[in-house]
């Protein structure tokens, strides 16, 4: 039987002009990565949007896996 990922702690989405979305993508690992510290995994993702030139971007929180 495959183990199961954790559950994300928590996930942000942003929707807007890619340039924006990817700064503020990156201010938030900055500000996830000492405050939660070795036991999460932080991950983005960015998707195209509908309107031309924004993009779908997440920002997710995952607790780590024990190996």
């Amino acid at each position: 039987m495959p183990a199961r990922r954790p559950a994300p702690s928590f996930q942000i989405r942003v929707i807007g002009p890619a340039g924006w979305a990817e700064k503020l993508l990156n201010h938030l690992a900055e500000q996830a990565t000492p405050l939660f510290g070795p036991l999460v995994t932080c991950t983005t993702q960015t998707r195209p949007a509908r309107r031309r030139g924004h993009v779908r971007a997440y920002f997710t929180v995952t607790p780590k896996e024990e190996i």
